[in-house]
């Protein structure tokens, strides 16, 4: 076989293989998380109707939210407000190293019928004792039970229900 002839089945090898491990990217995405950082699990700190000082929409299912206060008691059955809306989740610490490591997570919500979103956070350190993982209810929110799931690297770290009323 000649030498040009040679080339031209490499360069089109690697751009086969470009192409492949593109579109494996974007049919199997993962988030991304600094290098060196290894997240071994996560501990549960909080649970149940929070508040948070501050909301900002990020995006049409993602908000951030600040000044974060817990509930004064823990609840998992959660009744539906009869006007505005009411925030459920629960907080936890990251557990891995090194403790300035800053990682992204998955969070998931499923809801009463089945489906599911999907928000990726990323940037989070894992030393952090104020991280939490919320849903927005209202009045027009079905009933039924609502699942929050945080997910690292294709792993659940932790999951809670709550049994809307």
């Amino acid at each position: 076989m000649n030498k040009r002839k040679l080339n031209g089945l490499r360069a089109l090898a690697v751009l086969a293989f470009a192409l492949l491990a593109g579109t494996v990217a974007a049919i199997f995405p993962q988030p991304l998380s600094a290098q060196g950082g290894s997240v071994t699990g996560a501990t549960l700190t909080w649970y149940g109707v929070y508040t948070a000082a501050t909301s900002t929409s990020v995006s049409s299912t993602k908000e951030i939210g600040t000044g974060i206060k817990p509930p004064a008691t823990n609840s998992d059955r959660i009744s539906l407000p009869s006007s505005g809306s009411i925030l459920i989740g629960y907080g936890y610490n990251l557990v891995g190293s090194p403790p300035t490591a800053l990682v992204a997570l998955t969070y998931r919500t499923l809801f009463p019928d089945g489906h599911y979103q999907d928000n990726v956070y990323d940037r989070l350190a894992i030393n952090r004792k104020d991280l939490f993982i919320g849903q927005r209810l209202n009045t027009e929110s079905a009933a039924g039970t609502y699942t929050l799931q945080i997910w690292h690297s294709g792993a659940m770290l932790l999951e809670k229900s709550f049994t809307l009323r």
